[in-house]
């Protein structure tokens, strides 16, 4: 049930790329274990996500990230997961693509060491 609920959501997300809430809320299923493969859900946050989505989208995403971390809105081990599994995939094409100052300005890096390292 739980793995045509997460296609459900990929197929929306599909067709509605600004939507990046449900990309968060997507990632408590790596929080349960189980014996469900969710391989595809994995290649879709590195491909998709961290490959295909456009340097203004990463950076809504890492804006979002930022604001759920400050917010205090997810457990820590749901937020280390959107680390893992979203946020330094995407980062790190971002970074090999010449892309970094399209996703990360100067108002992201003041956001990480005021409150963030903080």
């Amino acid at each position: 049930e739980s793995k045509r609920l997460v296609k459900c959501f990929l197929n929306y997300l599909r067709h509605d790329i600004n939507e990046v809430g449900i990309l968060f809320d997507m990632l408590s299923i790596f929080l349960v274990r189980t014996r469900i493969d969710y391989t595809f859900l994995k290649e879709f946050y590195l491909i998709e996500v961290g490959e295909g989505y456009t340097p203004q989208k990463k950076k809504a995403v890492l804006v979002h990230f930022l604001q759920l971390f400050q917010n205090k809105e997810f457990p820590q081990d749901h937020l280390v997961v959107a680390m893992q599994m979203l946020i330094l995939p995407m980062l790190v094409h971002a970074f090999q693509n010449n892309q970094s100052w399209d996703v990360i300005d100067t108002s992201i890096v003041k956001t990480i060491v005021e409150k963030l390292l903080d």
